[in-house]
């Protein structure tokens, strides 16, 4: 389910110097806590994303992911980094980050678009049909005639 590597966090998010220093504490778990915040973002991205596109997440690699929703988990990926290290964090983050989940609930709701290659199409295969069986008719020709008091024996307007 990556849907980028840690490299392509770094590329995206001014370079390993930044996104360690980002990550806070000693840089010997510096790594650790930039994994767990990218998992983090990308489970919160498949999240709201799930709704829509399902089982076709499952199909994405860190190759075919879009542009786009690189973006929105590199950025995601520093917020949980920050808010998992530091006590504050700059409002610009914050508002990034807020503006990431409202594009997550327009894409899930279809109204903004996730540019995907790779979308099925729907099946217009009528297949081979299918057939019902059961017991012996229940009910003759004429219905419910008789059976039901207010159901008349014949409507000619039927």
């Amino acid at each position: 389910m990556p849907y980028l590597t840690i490299d392509e966090l770094y590329a995206r998010k001014g370079g390993p110097d930044r996104v360690v220093r980002l990550a806070g504490g000693e840089p010997t778990d510096a790594l650790r806590r930039i994994e767990q915040a990218k998992a983090t973002a990308e489970a919160e991205a498949r999240s709201y994303l799930e709704a829509r596109f399902g089982t076709l997440l499952d199909s994405w690699t860190v190759e075919t992911t879009p542009a786009v929703l690189k973006d929105k988990v590199a950025t995601a990926t520093l917020y949980h980094l920050v808010e998992n290290t530091h006590d504050q964090i700059a409002q610009p983050l914050v508002d990034a980050y807020l503006l990431i989940l409202e594009w997550y609930r327009a894409v899930a709701a279809g109204r903004a678009d996730l540019p995907v290659d790779s979308v099925p199409e729907p099946s217009t295969s009528t297949g081979t049909g299918i057939a019902i069986s059961g017991a012996a008719r229940v009910f003759g020709d004429g219905g419910l005639d008789g059976m039901v008091p207010s159901f008349p024996a014949r409507r000619s307007s039927w």
